[in-house]
């Protein structure tokens, strides 16, 4: 067995997706299992240590195209005219998705990918979406290869997304070409594996294609937590940390969430006074901003990956905030919150996250369309002392171990 993975992010990149297969192919290394990866994620000096020196040997890092200018959240005019300026001039290059990261690297990609196929006997090929058009992209020469598996990895819904990749954001004729592409996606590749069962059954364009399908949740490295003591929250504040990307347009963001601290602020001093959310990764404009009003916020620049686990150590609990169209989500925030033992606060609508957690008894559901009564009960569990994790729940379900053997037997399965 040889596989060919393709991750857009890849260590020491802090991107979302990133870690997922950063995380998998450290421990495809540990089993001896032959593979490379291609990422379009540049060397950071300093930042490969360890176990992370072994992995770079393996990877083979492309230069995208994608204007710099275009990751960023521009303040200054200077910056704002040179944002609108490249992506004007993207939007003319583009098919399709105009935020897709990849959508003028076609040629440097399949070169890449062709020069590597060609010149060894890989036996698997896997790319993990988003960008999703590396998927695509790789439906052209897929026919040359009968002798490879192609498996695409879905992280996140494709055309069906709301959070984030612009796709809302795209004209009827943009979003058609993603509707197509998509499609010609899952009728090509070979194995389809999903990070959620609610994520296949969107992608699923009939009964037929049903077993090609395969969920592989997203994991925690135990090898980045095995020197951390468990240890007890501050008992003076409810401390809730979130650890990752935030995503603004939400509902739970654009109306719900400052109603619920002015409304604690006003009529709950108790409950205000006893809570802390503490904001760690992608700073976010709207947090930033409910900071400068409420001190109970705090939104703190990203961390490396150890201290982020230190936190969230000494936090009483770990914060999800879902958008309506991922209530099924259970990311690697979660999977980090499970390995700590904390308790998960989810807000969002009611979704399969939500059940998840409350008939596992590992957290507490906030509803994004009432949320006071879920911040009181949290609040009351807490001051009596009962706010827990349940220590029957199998953590070890998420062990990226584990999941790295599950990810063996899809790939060995005929």
């Amino acid at each position: 067995m040889k596989a060919l993975i393709i991750s857009y992010a890849f260590t020491p990149n802090r991107e979302v997706g990133g870690r997922r297969w950063t995380k998998f192919s450290t421990y495809l290394l540990k089993k001896n299992i032959d593979f490379k990866v291609i990422t379009f994620a540049q060397k950071t000096n300093g930042n490969n240590q360890g176990k992370l020196e072994k992995l770079e040997q393996n990877i083979i890092r492309l230069k995208s195209k994608y204007p710099k200018v275009l990751g960023t959240n521009p303040k200054s005019i200077y910056a704002k005219l040179s944002y609108r300026i490249n992506l004007f001039l993207y939007k003319l290059k583009a098919k399709g998705n105009y935020y897709d990261k990849t959508a003028t690297d076609k040629k440097t990609f399949l070169t890449a990918v062709k020069n590597e196929l060609d010149s060894n006997t890989y036996t698997h090929l896997i790319v993990s979406v988003a960008p999703f058009k590396l998927a695509f992209y790789l439906t052209e020469i897929k026919d040359a290869y009968p002798n490879i598996e192609f498996i695409v990895d879905f992280r996140d819904p494709w055309v069906t997304n709301r959070t984030s990749y612009g796709i809302e954001s795209m004209n009827h004729s943009r979003f058609q070409y993603e509707v197509q592409a998509e499609e010609i996606v899952i009728d090509k590749f070979d194995k389809i594996i999903t990070v959620a069962n609610q994520i296949s059954k969107d992608l699923m364009k009939s009964e037929k294609q049903k077993s090609k399908f395969y969920v592989l949740p997203n994991g925690f490295d135990t090898d980045e937590i095995e020197n951390q003591i468990l240890s007890r929250p501050n008992s003076q504040k409810l401390q809730l940390i979130f650890a990752g990307t935030f995503y603004n347009n939400s509902i739970i963001v654009t109306e719900n969430l400052e109603s619920l601290l002015k409304t604690l602020k006003k009529d709950f001093p108790e409950i205000y006074n006893a809570l802390s959310f503490e904001f760690y990764g992608s700073k976010s404009n709207y947090i930033d901003e409910l900071s400068k009003k409420y001190d109970i916020i705090q939104n703190n620049k990203p961390l490396p990956i150890a201290e982020i686990h230190e936190k969230i150590n000494l936090s009483t609990a770990g914060l999800l905030f879902l958008s309506d169209d991922i209530t099924y989500s259970l990311s690697t925030k979660f999977c980090e919150y499970v390995a700590f033992k904390k308790p998960i606060v989810v807000f969002s609508k009611w979704g399969d996250t939500a059940r998840y957690i409350e008939d596992n008894r590992i957290g507490y559901w906030v509803d994004a369309n009432n949320m006071l009564p879920g911040i009181k009960k949290l609040y009351n569990e807490w001051k009596n002392e009962s706010l827990s994790f349940n220590p029957s729940f199998n953590i070890n379900q998420f062990d990226i171990n584990h999941l790295t053997e599950k990810l063996l037997e899809i790939m060995r399965e005929s």
